[in-house]
């Protein structure tokens, strides 16, 4: 598109990267670039491109394709994360995490860090899961307890166990603290998650806390319904 009024060129894109992968962008190439984008936006707007890409990334976590998976990513570290893991967290949240990026900055650097209390897989240089814990009450919510908060695998590491080591990792801070119990809220509609909750002793909560956490969210213009579970430490 044209620019309006006065404009200065303070730079422009010459690659793009991601993890190990990464594709230069010479000028020669904007023209091709532009159309193959708004061919993928056109296609992303239609029922058929979108059923055809959620069968594609079912494909990409199925269990038909993890030995490949296994012998691209190699050996996935799971580990509590640092300051220094900052830019791997902002990516991966901004990917696949509907979470501020000044609120996991502020968290990690002041909070988190110290108390091992976010932790990360991490496999050729970039994050494959995520998840912390902490209090509710750090967003203003009227909750007691530790909670496990948005675990999320991305799909090419699905299948590896990294979400369980995930998960055990988050409940060993959590009993660092010196807490008894440990909660965790996942979708309704999640069933993997909840799966690997269940497989490590989690157990559905109170009705009642359920209800006060979703009545909580709501308030907040949240939609979805959580499903809430708790352990024993």
């Amino acid at each position: 598109r044209a620019d309006v009024g006065a404009v200065q060129l303070l730079g422009r894109v010459d690659r793009v990267r991601r993890g190990s992968l990464e594709l230069w962008l010479p000028r020669v190439l904007s023209p091709f670039l532009r159309a193959v984008h708004r061919a993928a936006s056109a296609t992303s707007r239609h029922p058929l491109g979108r059923g055809v890409t959620q069968r594609a990334r079912s494909a990409l976590s199925s269990g038909a394709t993890l030995p490949l998976r296994r012998a691209y990513l190699g050996s996935v570290q799971v580990r509590p994360l640092g300051p220094e893991d900052w830019t791997a967290l902002f990516t991966f949240a901004g990917n696949h995490l509907r979470i501020s990026a000044p609120f996991l900055r502020q968290q990690l650097q002041e909070r988190w860090a110290e108390r091992r209390a976010a932790i990360g897989g991490l496999a050729r240089g970039a994050m494959v899961g995520f998840c912390w814990v902490d209090e509710y009450r750090q967003e203003g919510f009227e909750l007691d307890g530790l909670w496990i908060r948005s675990l999320y695998v991305r799909p090419i590491a699905r299948g590896m166990g990294v979400a369980r080591k995930i998960v055990e990792h988050a409940c060993q801070a959590a009993a660092s603290t010196g807490a008894h119990q440990v909660y965790a809220d996942v979708e309704d509609i999640n069933e993997p998650s909840l799966r690997v909750f269940r497989s490590l002793g989690f157990k559905r909560a109170a009705t009642a806390l359920e209800a006060r956490l979703n009545d909580e969210w709501r308030m907040r213009g949240r939609a979805f319904r959580l499903v809430v579970l708790e352990k024993a430490l």
